[in-house]
């Protein structure tokens, strides 16, 4: 083995030279598209978010168009409470902490703010919107929800049938997320 180290470096020939910037003929054919169209509405709709995800402004316009009056770290736990119990029938401090590979104590004083606001409730390490959090919450999600409908093609959210689409496909990224911890060495999700 140690012998290939030693051996003297030769030129390729023509005919190996043309083929050597090629990847293969496996590499030429693109990813298959997904025929089923909640999977194509979910892939749809991380690539809308992950191209608005860098744009920090967004992420306090549109709460605030939806009459909102959070904070950015309140609306971000009303979110993840909301995620987390939609996903898990609770939402719980150290599970949403497991999950986004952080200690508890860090994300504690936003869900501590989020109750002082009274959009929510600590039972314990269990975390529930109240009736005002989860007003709050619906009223984000529609200023959401209308958001993505301007930026998806081929849906629109008068339609009943592309409605309960979204809510699926929403559905199945929101456990995903909170199936998934985050990758080690990232700071958690957006």
């Amino acid at each position: 083995m140690t012998s290939a180290l030693f051996r003297k470096e030769l030129p390729l020939r023509d005919g190996a030279r043309s083929h050597a910037t090629d990847v293969g003929e496996g590499f030429q054919v693109p990813a298959p598209a997904p025929t089923d169209r909640v999977t194509r509405l979910e892939r749809a709709i991380s690539d809308t978010m992950r191209k608005a995800g860098h744009d920090r402004t967004l992420m306090d316009e549109i709460p605030a168009d939806a009459g909102g009056r959070l904070t950015r770290s309140q609306a971000w736990a009303m979110g993840q409470t909301h995620l987390h119990a939609r996903a898990r029938g609770h939402a719980d401090v150290d599970a949403i902490a497991r999950t986004l590979r952080m200690p508890p104590e860090v994300l504690q004083p936003a869900f501590t703010d989020l109750c002082q606001v009274g959009c929510a409730r600590l039972d314990g390490e269990t975390v529930r919107l109240t009736e005002a959090g989860q007003e709050q919450f619906d009223r984000v999600r529609h200023a959401w929800r209308e958001w993505l409908d301007a930026r998806l093609e081929d849906f629109t959210m008068t339609d009943p049938g592309d409605r309960a689409l979204l809510d699926e496909a929403l559905t199945t990224i929101a456990t995903r997320l909170v199936d998934e911890p985050a990758p080690a060495g990232s700071s958690g999700r957006a």
